[in-house]
């Protein structure tokens, strides 16, 4: 489970992360969270904090093989419900990355 790899230590409490540096994202405000075995996604736009896409579902991580499925969505991300994606990650102190080729992203521990 993710929450192993990220800390030594057990915490009861979701991992939040938000973006620090992600290229295709500019000025926008994404959030990533984790528990033992969900994962959700929501991003905002910071001029009206209108929500711009919210989804999530499960993930398994093996080694550094991270899998998740999308098993819900908000009408803008709706089509991804079923799909699995797949990326390598790695974990150094509170900064959590993730890389496919496509969605390189770079997340920071708040």
């Amino acid at each position: 489970m993710l929450h192993r790899l990220v800390f030594t230590c057990n915490l009861q409490a979701p991992f939040l992360y938000f973006v620090v540096r992600c290229d295709r994202l500019r000025n926008r405000v994404r959030r990533k969270v984790f528990t033992q075995t969900t994962w959700s996604i929501t991003q905002r736009d910071p001029a009206t904090g209108d929500v711009v896409f919210h989804h999530g579902g499960t993930y398994t991580l093996n080694g550094s093989t991270y899998r998740e499925t999308v098993e819900f969505a908000n009408p803008s991300t709706a089509s991804l419900i079923g799909q699995t994606f797949t990326y390598q990650v790695t974990i150094q102190g509170d900064t959590y990355s993730q890389l496919d080729g496509q969605w390189n992203e770079v997340w920071k521990r708040v």
